[in-house]
């Protein structure tokens, strides 16, 4: 029974922070914390949302399978994407002043790519919200014996709840908690293991490095398996999970300034690389462990073997404090999804074509109810997730290629190529949708490359089809980003078409020379 307490003493915790921050007076409160976020609680709640239960419970199953190859293409992950993330996409949005960062489809390209976009961004969370609902409630069904289906409408239930009252503020704190608690489980297991060894942590590492499982490395070049090169290439693949993610930009930009924005996301990827290093290391540990209490395991699926450990091998109070870290996952990647989803719908579609301006009151009065019809939603497509597959790690990979990678791929063209025009980015975001959904019905390539796959072709497709068509007007190229030497270029041949002497003054100058 003490299990049971501790869980549902959680859930209380949950919805008493959830409370708490009821009070929302418009829709920018309600959306971006009123942009009154420190940059901290920030940075944790965008890692607890991004390491969903998915990722706490597919990680070590990976690793399990493979080794920790993915754990090293971290690093490249944020060399790629965070200077990307810092100098262009940060910088751009709080200059236009987003809420929904689809609306600088709109500048880029136009209303209708804004519209396309904004549309796959509804599809891909709608879908992973499902996963991210049905994937734990499955497992915590095994821990605890209670039915899978309750489970998914207790998770939906609850995260909608606490969500439709509080808001983004509700959705952050209650993602500090929940990190806390997913941090603690994780180190809990390793912990575990450790101490079924005599020689403790370094006995365990040497027995993963000795049956390959703490391996960073794998210079190959087959399709069969998962290795080092298509993994490091694959870094732009990641991409999708930065700036073209509504979920993820709308936390940074709840903060006090651009600046602090910019220091949450550094703080953020940092935090990530750390947590991401050690759910692949459970994977490794587990290994190690079964390998030498191999009666342990027989005849348990791969899904159910994290578990297993779970229920058999952890003290009961310890046991329980896990199974809150993998609730505690799934509900803080529902709450911002459903939260993120609720400002796409508002801002992209409700004001857009509204024929009139709306009371903020009225918009919050709106907002609220939408988030309740999505969570209704997003529980009943945790039902329907099965059909796509029955392997944890082949659910995710698969569906992830599906509608991210051709929306990321437009925002990075959009951002720095002056010649990607709007029908290359909408003949992108209609045709790759298609071909990977294709692809993955006829099972014609292994699930690890089909999120690479997908961004690559998404990139080539969305650059080399517009050059079949004219370059954008000028007035979209305002928003595309210019290295700094450009810039000055640019000014300098700007100050001599207006007759004035370019030197050590600043341009534009009225006491400047005229010729």
């Amino acid at each position: 029974m003490l299990k049971y307490y501790i869980i549902f003493g959680y859930l209380a915790l949950i919805m008493m922070v959830g409370l708490l921050f009821s009070k929302q007076k418009d829709t920018k409160n309600f959306f971006l914390a009123g942009k009154s976020m420190h940059w901290f609680p920030v940075a944790i709640s965008y890692v607890a949302s991004l390491v969903s239960a998915i990722s706490f419970m597919a990680l070590p199953l990976w690793t399990w399978e493979h080794g920790m190859l993915p754990a090293f293409n971290e690093i490249f992950v944020v060399l790629f994407a965070l200077p990307i993330i810092v100098f262009i996409f940060l910088p751009l949005y709080g200059r236009i002043g987003l809420i929904s960062i689809y609306e600088f489809l709109e500048h880029r390209f136009s209303l209708l790519i804004r519209i396309a976009g904004s549309f796959l961004f509804l599809l891909s969370r709608f879908l992973l919200l499902g996963m991210v609902n049905y994937i734990p409630s499955k497992t915590l069904g095994y821990i605890t014996g209670i039915e899978t289906w309750h489970l998914i409408l207790i998770i939906g239930f609850l995260a909608t709840i606490y969500t439709c009252i509080g808001g983004m503020k509700a959705v952050i704190w209650t993602d500090v908690v929940q990190f806390v608690i997913l941090f603690s489980g994780v180190l809990l297991v390793l912990a575990t293991v450790c101490g079924r060894f005599e020689g403790g942590l370094s006995e365990v590492v040497q027995q993963g490095i000795a049956l390959d499982k703490i391996k960073f490395f794998r210079w190959s070049w087959s399709w069969e398996t998962p290795n080092t090169w298509i993994l490091l290439f694959g870094a732009i693949y990641s991409f999708q999970n930065f700036a073209s993610d509504q979920v993820v930009m709308q936390r940074f930009l709840s903060t006090k300034s651009i600046k602090s924005s910019i220091v949450s996301f550094v703080a953020a990827c940092g935090i990530n690389l750390v947590l991401v290093f050690l759910m692949y290391l459970v994977g490794a540990f587990l290994f190690v462990y079964y390998v030498k209490f191999p009666d342990q395991i027989q005849g348990i699926e791969l899904d159910y073997i994290y578990p297993r450990f779970i229920v058999n091998e952890l003290p009961e109070l310890f046991g329980a404090l896990l199974i809150a870290a993998i609730l505690a996952a799934s509900m803080s990647s529902v709450d911002s999804g459903l939260n993120s989803i609720t400002a796409v719908l508002i801002n992209d579609y409700f004001i857009r074509f509204s024929s009139k301006k709306h009371s903020e009151g009225r918009l919050l009065q709106l907002s609220r109810w939408l988030t309740v019809v999505i969570g209704l939603i997003v529980t009943a497509v945790g039902f329907l997730i099965p059909r796509i597959g029955t392997n944890f790690i082949d659910i995710v990979l698969y569906t992830a290629g599906w509608f991210a990678p051709p929306l990321a791929a437009i925002f990075l063209l959009g951002a720095v190529s002056r010649r990607t025009n709007w029908h290359g980015a909408l003949i992108t975001l209609v045709v790759v949708p298609i071909v990977m959904i294709s692809l993955w019905h006829l099972k014609v390539l292994p699930s690890w490359i089909f999120g690479v796959l997908s961004m690559t072709g998404s990139l080539f497709i969305g650059y080399f089809t517009s050059l079949f068509f004219k370059p954008p007007d000028e007035e979209k190229l305002k928003y595309v980003w210019q290295p700094a030497y450009r810039k000055l270029a640019l000014a300098k041949r700007n100050a001599i078409d207006d007759g004035r002497v370019f030197g050590d003054h600043n341009l534009g100058d009225e006491t400047s020379e005229e010729i």
